[in-house]
């Protein structure tokens, strides 16, 4: 593999971008946030998602062990994720991916100092947070908790960053308008991944609540099923009490990728995958679209 490519494309894991921009784009819906600024807001927060997958590919090598050694003892190579294979096959050294990592933080700075300059200092709370959620993460997979630090990241900073374009976050409003997402990442998506590492990773010492689930032998699919029904309730109750706008019903519609991947997930799992996160990205851009419709209307 040609090193360039692994340092610009594998490392930062950009699978994920649409779920990062759409939270952040919603999260600046939720306020009134400009255009510019919310495109200055969306370059902060991708370079900071690279900087945590990348971190993550390290930290999981150098710190935790959970990617080391032999093919079948640790962690999977899967759709969205093959940073390991990199430190594995001798293509990146331990110091090349903690330097990848570093070098996506740093570029993150300028933007994140425009929106400071601009609009509030708050941001630099947010993006210390993020930066923060990286090895909190990879810690946190023998803590039984990495859910915890995954859907903060991914939803509920990703919200406050789109907020900070129009001054301090409205911390309440964005960490419940984040919630569903919180699920989503943090819950959904997160156990699953762990579930497929269950045969390397519980014997390294992880203890996430997807491995247990793996272990006491819970089905995925019925944890799918009943962790979106949950979401949309509580998307409903937030349309309810104001905090999300009615269009954002139109999630609704992610609904039917979310059953396939539930019911494929025990008979093939790539494409389960697929589904999974094909639900996961209609979900986001159906509830970003739905709160800008909203404020067109009003």
């Amino acid at each position: 593999m040609n090193r360039l490519i692994a340092h610009l494309v594998v490392l930062p894991r950009w699978f994920a971008t649409l779920a990062a921009v759409t939270a952040i784009i919603f999260g600046g819906l939720l306020v009134g946030a400009g255009a510019f600024d919310l495109f200055v807001a969306v370059l902060a927060g991708l370079l900071l998602m690279a900087y945590a997958h990348s971190w993550n590919s390290y930290h999981d090598w150098a710190i935790t062990g959970f990617d080391k050694g032999p093919a079948e003892g640790r962690s999977k190579i899967k759709l969205y994720t093959s940073g390991q294979s990199l430190l594995a096959q001798g293509i990146l050294s331990e110091q090349e991916v903690l330097a990848n990592s570093l070098v996506w933080l740093i570029l993150s700075v300028p933007a994140t100092l425009y929106l400071s300059l601009n609009s509030t200092n708050w941001v630099w709370l947010v993006w210390g947070l993020v930066v923060l959620c990286a090895p909190w993460y990879s810690f946190a997979k023998k803590l039984w908790h990495p859910d915890l630090p995954l859907g903060f990241g991914f939803a509920t900073c990703a919200v406050w960053l789109g907020m900070c374009c129009v001054g301090q976050p409205d911390w309440d409003t964005g960490f419940l308008a984040s919630l569903p997402l919180f699920i989503l990442w943090g819950t959904g998506a997160e156990h699953v991944d762990q579930g497929i590492d269950y045969e390397s990773d519980w014997k390294k010492g992880g203890r996430s609540l997807g491995l247990w689930m793996k272990y006491v032998g819970v089905s995925f699919g019925w944890s799918i099923t009943w962790l979106v029904m949950l979401i949309y309730l509580l998307q409903v109750m937030l349309i309810s009490i104001g905090i999300l706008a009615p269009w954002t019903a139109l999630t609704f519609i992610a609904i039917a990728p979310f059953m396939v991947c539930a019911t494929a997930i025990h008979t093939d799992m790539r494409t389960a995958i697929i589904w999974g996160l094909a639900a996961i990205f209609l979900y986001q851009t159906l509830i970003a679209v739905g709160q800008g419709v909203a404020n067109i209307s009003l």
